[in-house]
């Protein structure tokens, strides 16, 4: 797997950091299975009711924002798992990701991305899932959820991004709307 190619050829103190948390061997299973998963059960919502999100990248974000506001608060034991390995991948930069725009993702989502553009995309979100989080808007979370319940495209027309970045700014906060107006790759 390219991941562990990678983790092979790295500096010592890059090593030490992962190693510390996921073993000697660094086994990532530990952030897949024990963090990952809860990421995961977030987007059961949208596949028990055959949600379509306007946009992809706010069903990866709630999903995210939603495991690191479980681990944060309910299993903070967990929170070193959770957050290493993402903190390692933004810290490599963006060298593995072809792709890098929100449009990219949109257009190439899960099947026509590499896994590892496909990581770098989710560790985005995560980085931003966490600033959001840690900002202490305890209800953003709640708000973010309704707004993707009342704007599916099963029920309403698709918005463009300037009256996506209007409505989420409105009905969820500016924070969500940053990462639409601010994304760093346009």
């Amino acid at each position: 797997m390219e991941v562990e190619k990678t983790i092979s050829q790295l500096p010592e103190h890059y090593l030490t950091s992962l190693k510390t948390v996921y073993g000697e061997n660094i086994d990532l299973d530990l952030f897949y299975r024990e963090t990952l998963s809860i990421h995961e059960l977030a987007h059961l919502y949208h596949f028990k009711e055959g949600t379509q999100p306007q946009r992809k990248w706010l069903q990866e974000l709630f999903a995210t924002m939603s495991m690191y506001s479980f681990i944060k608060e309910k299993s903070n034991s967990s929170y070193q798992l959770m957050h290493t390995y993402p903190e390692f991948i933004i810290q490599s930069g963006d060298r593995m990701a072809e792709f890098k725009t929100l449009k990219d993702f949109e257009e190439k989502y899960v099947q026509k991305l590499t896994p590892q553009n496909y990581e770098w995309f989710q560790m985005q979100f995560y980085q931003n899932a966490k600033a959001i989080i840690d900002s202490n808007k305890s209800d953003i979370l709640i708000r973010l959820q309704k707004f993707l319940i009342n704007t599916d495209l099963g029920k309403t027309k698709i918005l463009t991004d300037s009256e996506l970045a209007t409505r989420l700014e409105k009905e969820v906060g500016k924070e969500v709307t940053a990462i639409l107006t601010n994304w760093e790759y346009k």
